[in-house]
């Protein structure tokens, strides 16, 4: 589900991108990641690692969870949309629709699988692979920042698991008895 719902957004915002032409992200510049290495590799983290779990903890388990109680789809809009409009400051104008529907299928995704990691590797996955194309990146290059990426967050989760801050779900409970 996770590769579905990113394939199908990466299809839809390169057809919104041909159709409206947006200009280029500043959030890297911004970040300072073609300042030097040290700014490169904490943009990455920040981009892929951190942000995913940070949004997704905010707009699918809070926001969205929130608005359940309204229905499932008024909730994804409303969410969706937030999730985009949280992006104008870093994004151009014209990418903040496919944002918009990105944050809606990260809800439905959330609501399907009933957990926020999928939701968050669906999200760096996405973030690792605008930043290996901002950046220029070879293929090769992406996919060592998304692996990257993907075990930033695993480490994050486990240690949060380890540190106590974080309980087992009761499927991980069940095969580890």
């Amino acid at each position: 589900m996770v590769l579905a719902l990113i394939v199908v957004f990466l299809l839809l915002d390169a057809i919104w991108s041909l159709l409206t032409h947006p200009g280029k992200e500043k959030l890297l510049e911004q970040l300072g990641s073609n300042e030097g290495t040290l700014l490169l590799v904490l943009s990455a983290a920040l981009t892929c690692v951190m942000a995913p779990m940070c949004e997704e903890f905010l707009f699918r388990g809070m926001v969205f969870t929130s608005l359940r109680p309204w229905g499932t789809l008024p909730a994804a809009l409303i969410t969706g949309l937030l999730f985009g409009g949280v992006h104008a400051t870093s994004a151009p104008a014209a990418d903040l629709l496919p944002l918009a529907a990105l944050g809606f299928g990260l809800c439905l995704l959330y609501r399907y699988t009933g957990s926020l990691y999928p939701g968050m590797a669906a999200h760096s996955l996405n973030n690792c692979i605008a930043f290996a194309a901002l950046e220029g990146w070879s293929f090769l290059a992406g996919v060592g920042l998304t692996a990257a990426g993907l075990a930033g967050i695993a480490l994050v989760i486990l240690s949060c698991r380890r540190a106590g801050l974080i309980e087992p779900s009761k499927a991980d409970a069940r095969a580890a008895a």
